[in-house]
């Protein structure tokens, strides 16, 4: 069955915690100052859509498409973004909260986090190839068999990760970073 084709619309102040936002294709719509936090966004699909001061904490991502999609400053913890929809899932963050949201096993090749919070984010197993973080924190995310070739952290705090445990290769650190590498040798770096 087909999805209700819904394009160029403005979405400003709704509430969706209680009355879900309709199952439908979205195509270059915004969404600013939408409260969606423990709300419904499954099955739904967003193609080249932008989230802007919006709330989408704890909300349910089941087989949602994302597909060219931006959200800037808006909170998104808890958000379990492996069970949204894979095929063609490309995202930018700008100034997003995102702790505690898990990227479990995905590809995220080439995506941008730009001055996000990422506090205890799950990026295990995920292809995070070429990813940006940029003025990133990252305490606490959890980086295993996590995928890193040619990723960029030289502006991102706090991460710790195990070079053992992760595939690494030209990826970028800055010096002050160096003690989130060696934490795992129990070495003090001054």
């Amino acid at each position: 069955m087909k999805q209700e084709l819904i394009a160029e619309k403005h979405f400003t102040g709704e509430n969706y915690r209680e009355e879900r936002l309709p199952k439908a294709e979205y195509e270059l719509c915004t969404f600013e100052n939408c409260d969606f936090s423990s709300g419904y966004l499954d099955n739904a699909r967003f193609l080249e859509c932008t989230f802007t001061d919006c709330d989408l904490s704890n909300a349910n991502l089941s087989y949602s498409q994302f597909q060219e999609v931006t959200f800037v400053r808006c909170k998104m913890m808890g958000l379990q973004f492996q069970d949204s929809d894979p095929f063609l899932l490309r995202i930018t963050f700008e100034d997003c909260e995102l702790s505690i949201s898990s990227f479990y096993g995905l590809n995220l090749k080439g995506w941008i986090f730009n001055g996000c919070k990422l506090m205890g984010a799950d990026f295990t197993e995920a292809d995070l190839s070429s990813v940006k973080f940029e003025q990133c924190n990252l305490d606490k995310a959890l980086f295993d068999q996590t995928v890193l070739h040619n990723s960029n952290f030289e502006t991102a705090i706090n991460y710790t990760l195990d070079p053992a445990r992760n595939k690494l290769r030209k990826t970028k650190f800055s010096r002050d970073g160096l003690p989130g590498l060696l934490h795992v040798y129990d070495i003090v770096v001054v």
